[in-house]
């Protein structure tokens, strides 16, 4: 484990005291996780031998906290967005597939959560602007 902090030339390594290793250890993974296998064999691809069969296998408690978060505040936003475009199903699900891609794109982009956060926001702020516009465009219709 260890602490990634950004620096004047990039990327710092800390690392962890004991209260943060303490604190790590005591995360629980959430209970609603999907159950998905891995393929058997795939090329380029082989943690299956290490006995990693479950795509959550490859990632840490914290980070599925993290992840599963993520997916359940995209789905409160679809349920915001179907509420405010007063029940248009297809808009709710565009606009929560291009949240839930732009989340994909910031976390493949960058491994610092603080990055990523401000890439999130970045995107949300570009989101909401073509949001504003869609939306005063179509009650302008109504």
């Amino acid at each position: 484990m260890a602490i990634v902090a950004e620096g004047r030339r990039g990327r710092l390594y800390l690392p962890p005291s004991e209260e943060h290793e303490r604190i790590a250890g005591t995360v629980i993974p959430p209970h609603d996780l999907p159950d998905t296998d891995l393929p058997e064999e795939a090329l380029g691809f082989r943690v299956q031998n290490y006995g990693m069969t479950k795509h959550r296998h490859l990632f840490t408690d914290r980070q599925l906290v993290a992840l599963m978060t993520l997916c359940n505040l995209i789905r409160e936003v679809h349920a915001k967005v179907f509420k405010d475009c007063r029940g248009d199903q297809g808009y709710a699900d565009g606009a929560t597939t291009y949240l839930a891609l732009a989340v994909f794109l910031s976390l493949r982009k960058t491994r610092s959560w603080a990055t990523c956060s401000r890439l999130l926001l970045r995107e949300a702020k570009k989101y909401a602007r073509r949001y504003g516009k869609l939306m005063s465009a179509r009650k302008s219709f109504l």
